[in-house]
């Protein structure tokens, strides 16, 4: 009987006092109807004028100051502020007196709550829901929990401030402004990169402890794990993957699918290579090469980029047009995996380079945006692919890095309409991408077993390749493909240079030849068009022809020319020698080749040479010559001699401590002479060895002090109508 009422007394009580409180609205001076943050602007306007801390002491104030705060608390709060507009004081938890409602701290948590500016308090939204990081550039991120999963974003990326914003008005009910959100992020990235760990994040592609993860797209952010021992689809990677806006999912896959159910799709007649091409694509941390396309209109084409970026990383858009400069294309390698150009009408010199770079390896730098000092870097490989009518790749090392297609025209009887192919794709992709992934597995299992004899440029390229598709075909399979595309993109390369294409064409019938650059170019322009030794292409000095022979080099000895740059010892030491070589000439000399015996160029001088005549390619027809290897040839050219001394400076002669004629003919050398026992000059053997100088009506020995007096024998002064028959550099044997 007392217990109730204590009760009735306590709650007479509490509602004379709901009675004599003012209301809330009141407090505050703003009407019923007021927003959320015009009760939020009229408490801050005035809590300040009663703040402890800036009148202390006062009573007055401080009761005012708990007011305040009371009334904020309760309308700032929805749930609450309905009970009070319903019920009044009345409301369970309202009629109390703050005070006696919370303790002494949680009424300072309360205020610090209430005094925290927003950008703080999204600072301590992203710090409870989210795992703060940085990588290896000090670029921050944020690891965020989002439903069951978590997502991985870019600090300084719009996903990562919406996810925030999203958040903070759960929270709150109010918008950020635009100045609390940058605030707030600043202090994120200092966060991140200053007490986050560092962490490697990656898009599309990850390894991690021999096994290959892929994320999927989806939205749940799921991966597929691949080992040797299989693959399974992940819920939670242990690596962090990063997504843009244009990436889009990959299809599910399924188990027990059947890589031909690929070869339908697409018009390619090497489907051994686009198989391993894409197999190498889904590898992570690789040198990719490039894959070309060409042919004509209607040839399925862009066709096959799709159902290839659909299966490796999809987008969108998929296919892009080319870019302006290499910047462009690092921004497409920042946010993308796979990157396909799409009907190209030419290739740049510099954007072939950067492709080779992005293929195989290699960095891009450049000032960051609105400073001088700091800057912006990228180091990466991607898989890439360039569609043309023409053959877009024609430099020799694009062409190395390139498995370069050839698509025939599809028949009118054979088109079909691109929704129906979409549709039937969609339906066989999953089966499809799971018959890739056992491709994957299967390459982890055989990498290490995999030896290839005869390796190409791209070796990394090869053996992952072979490893793979040995679980379709039988073994060497792939291999055979892959040398049959390379000896034909070899014939293309040559066949779009100038300089290749001539050169090869000049040593049809020879099987050596030695000078400078000069002299090339001499002999190179009379065999091309007058039309095309005008264009920009064909190289107008010796500097540019030495350029452009380094370029051709490689695909001319695939073709069986030895092209080497060497500064020879019988030639001023300024002077670099270009000596090609027929590398599968036969052992016996052309018909050609004897034709063109003792026969000068007769092109005149060149401003670059210090000759005054031509060089003349000699055959074996010397009585004192022995056999000639395949590459041996000789040739003519008259130079000014200032004297015998100058002759001996320039190494004019070569000089063997045996007395042996310093060849054997077998390694392919210049050619053979019968060895001459005694001085030309004083006619004796002794003393000393014998030097040999090539002449050009045979060869000579000579004692080294015998050397200027011969000399002076078989030259003729100099003067206008001053020549002489003194080979330049005389063979040496």
């Amino acid at each position: 009987m007392t217990d109730t009422f204590e009760e009735f007394c306590r709650g007479a009580d509490a509602k004379q006092k709901a009675k004599t409180r003012r209301c809330l609205y009141d407090v505050l001076g703003v009407p019923r109807e007021a927003t959320a943050a015009e009760i939020k602007k009229a408490f801050r306007k005035l809590v300040m004028e009663c703040h402890p801390d800036r009148y202390p002491g006062d009573k007055a104030r401080e009761a005012r100051f708990k007011e305040l705060a009371e009334a904020y608390e309760i309308l700032n709060d929805p749930e609450q502020r309905r009970d009070y507009d319903k019920h009044g004081f009345n409301a369970r938890g309202l009629g109390a007196p703050k005070d006696q409602r919370h303790g002494s701290s949680d009424f300072e948590d309360i205020l610090a709550a209430l005094f925290a500016t927003v950008a703080d308090q999204l600072v301590g939204i992203a710090r409870a829901e989210s795992e703060l990081f940085h990588d290896a550039d000090s670029e921050p991120y944020a690891h965020a929990k989002v439903g069951a999963h978590r997502e991985t974003y870019s600090v300084h990326g719009t996903t990562f401030s919406q996810w925030l914003r999203q958040l903070y008005f759960k929270k709150h009910k109010v918008s950020v402004n635009t100045n609390s959100m940058t605030q707030a992020l600043a202090t994120i990235a200092m966060l991140a990169v200053c007490e986050g760990p560092e962490i490697s994040v990656h898009a599309r592609l990850a390894e991690h402890l021999g096994a290959i993860y892929i994320d999927l797209g989806d939205k749940d952010w799921r991966a597929v794990k691949v080992t040797a021992a299989g693959w399974e689809v992940v819920a939670n990677p242990p690596v962090r993957f990063v997504r843009s806006r244009s990436m889009r999912p990959l299809p599910l896959p399924v188990k027990g699918g059947s890589i031909e159910l690929l070869r339908k799709f697409i018009n390619a007649g090497e489907f051994v290579l686009v198989v391993a091409y894409a197999l190498a694509a889904l590898r992570p941390n690789s040198n990719y090469p490039v894959l070309v396309l060409a042919g004509e209109q209607g040839s399925g084409k862009t066709s096959l980029v799709r159902i290839l970026g659909s299966l490796i990383d999809p987008r969108s858009p998929q296919l892009r047009t080319t870019p302006k400069d290499e910047r462009d294309l690092i921004v497409a390698a920042r946010h993308a995996h796979f990157i396909a150009f799409d009907n190209i009408s030419g290739l740049r010199d510099d954007l072939s380079d950067a492709i080779c770079r992005l293929s195989t390896g290699g960095g891009h730098g450049e000032r960051e945006l609105y400073t001088n000092r700091e800057e912006s870097t990228f180091e990466g490989r991607r898989p890439v692919c360039l569609n043309g009518i023409e053959d877009v790749a024609t430099r020799p090392d694009l062409v190395d890095r390139a498995l370069m297609l050839l698509l025939e025209a599809i028949g009118p009887d054979h088109r079909r309409d691109e929704k129906d192919i979409d549709k039937e794709f969609a339906a066989a992709a999953p089966e499809i991408f799971g018959a890739l992934l056992d491709g994957l597995s299967a390459g982890l299992l055989n990498l290490a077993d995999v030896a290839i004899s005869d390796m190409p440029r791209m070796a990394d390229f090869c053996l992952w390749a072979e490893a793979c598709t040995c679980a379709y075909w039988p073994a060497g399979t792939f291999m055979q493909a892959y040398r049959q595309n390379i000896a034909a993109a070899n014939e293309i390369v040559i066949e779009a240079s100038p300089v290749g294409d001539t050169v090869r064409r000049f040593m049809a019938t020879r099987v050596r030849w030695e000078g400078t650059a000069s002299e090339l170019l001499l002999e190179l322009t009379p065999l091309v068009p007058e039309a095309i030794a005008r264009e920009r292409g064909w190289p107008k000095s010796a500097r540019a022809l030495s350029g452009k022979l380094r370029r051709a080099a490689p695909p001319l000895r695939k073709a069986g020319i030895d092209v080497a740059f060497d500064r020879s010892l019988h030639t001023r030491a300024r002077e670099r020698v270009i000596t090609l070589r027929s590398i599968n000439f036969a052992s016996e000399p052309s018909e050609e080749t004897e034709k063109s015996k003792n026969q000068s160029n007769g092109k005149g001088l060149d401003s670059d040479a210090s000759s005054d005549a031509s060089r003349t390619q000699m055959g074996p027809s010397d009585a004192s010559r022995t056999q000639m290897g395949p590459s041996d040839a000789s040739r003519t050219q008259a130079e000014n001699f200032a004297s015998p001394d100058d002759h001996l400076k320039n190494n004019r002669f070569s000089q063997y401590s045996d007395g042996s004629d310093g060849s054997d003919g077998s390694d392919g050398s210049d050619a053979n002479f019968s060895e001459l026992e005694v001085c030309a000059q004083c006619g004796a053997a002794e003393p000393g060895p014998l030097l040999y100088a090539g002449m050009a009506e045979g060869g000579v020995r000579l004692h080294r002090e015998c050397i200027q007096f011969w000399l002076r024998d078989h030259t003729q002064p100099r003067g206008p109508n001053w020549s002489r028959n003194l080979t330049p550099r005389p063979t040496e044997l």
